[in-house]
């Protein structure tokens, strides 16, 4: 290694720091993402670098280890990741303005997946397939509230208001309290849901979660209401294979959520609703339109296009018998 200026800093110094500070301003989950892009860096190009000897070639070589282990979904949110350490450690004057082991790299291109779904006449069918009154109750509150599995994991008893007609969740990327009305067709499968469990657990308190963690001896069910579900990817995946579909690894809960979310915005534009896509992104909880527009594979303005268009005359006025012809006024 050659001679570092005096108060150089070890990687493992710099990340230590980098990741002390992004928990106290990101989540749990943002933070262990960060913390998996940092091991990649490491495993890529070996231990024990200060920042000083990380040059474009050491970071280039990080990224081909990288982007030739996993996804390239993955190697762009790695690469997005550990440019933000860089900035951080720039501010921060551990290295100079002009530092930027990533120089001449790009974020490789995407092509777009058609994820699985159901349409919206399925849905009936798909609950009711399911054998399981946990597994139900758990996908259909992702399906019709269209939020998260750990957000419904964290709903209690309490949060149901079923005689109002709202639910309280907490949305996990942000951790606001959002009250969302119960559709009906929720509001039935609840019903039933609350009298089952009270027949497995007697009297209900509030405190206890709506789903419990159930526990399977191989001939008899038993809930544990003050815990929740571990895993709610293998429930909905169970619950597919009861409706007779295999989903592909990693596309669990989200499977409900896109499949609730794409249904009720085509319902919207086939009613005229205007800012159809609006609703259903404030309904996702999204930033923005741009990130409902990809969540849901369509575009806001290609929809209103086609409900504008399909199977109508594009120029209605064209049929009124009062358009006089440029070659006939002549």
């Amino acid at each position: 290694m050659r001679e570092l200026p005096e108060g150089s800093i070890s990687f493992a110094e710099a990340a230590k720091r980098y990741l002390a500070w992004r928990e106290q301003l990101f989540s749990a989950n943002t933070v262990k993402n960060d913390r998996v892009a940092i091991r990649r860096f490491e495993k890529a190009v070996g231990e024990g670098w200060y920042l000083d000897e990380i040059t474009p070639d050491i970071g280039s070589a990080s990224l081909q280890y990288v982007r030739g282990t996993v996804a390239p979904t993955t190697a762009n949110q790695y690469y997005s990741q550990m440019q933000g350490f860089w900035r951080w450690c720039i501010d921060e004057e551990l290295v100079p303005l002009n530092f930027n082991p990533f120089r001449n790299q790009r974020y490789l291109k995407i092509q777009k997946k058609e994820y699985e779904r159901l349409h919206r006449h399925e849905f009936r069918a798909f609950i009711e397939a399911i054998r399981r009154p946990e597994d139900r109750i758990l996908c259909s509150v992702g399906l019709y509230l269209c939020v998260r599995a750990n957000e419904v994991c964290r709903m209690r008893l309490k949060d149901v208001k079923l005689e109002a007609g709202w639910a309280d969740v907490i949305i996990s990327k942000s951790y606001e309290a959002d009250t969302m009305p119960i559709p009906n067709e929720l509001d039935a499968d609840l019903r039933q849901w609350l009298t089952h469990y009270t027949s497995m657990v007697g009297p209900l308190d509030p405190e206890m979660f709506l789903v419990p963690s159930p526990e399977s001896n191989g001939h008899y069910m038993k809930y544990h209401p003050y815990r929740s579900p571990k895993k709610p990817e293998r429930t909905v995946h169970r619950a597919a294979d009861d409706y007779g579909i295999e989903l592909p690894k990693g596309q669990g809960a989200h499977f409900l959520r896109r499949s609730g979310a794409r249904a009720w915005f085509d319902d919207l534009c086939e009613q005229g609703v205007d800012g159809a896509l609006r609703t259903v992104s404030a309904h996702l909880h999204h930033a923005d339109t741009k990130t409902t527009e990809g969540y849901l594979g369509v575009s806001g303005d290609r929809a209103k296009r086609n409900q504008l268009l399909h199977r109508r005359t594009m120029f209605p006025s064209t049929e009124t018998g009062n358009v006089v012809y440029l070659q006939e006024a002549k």
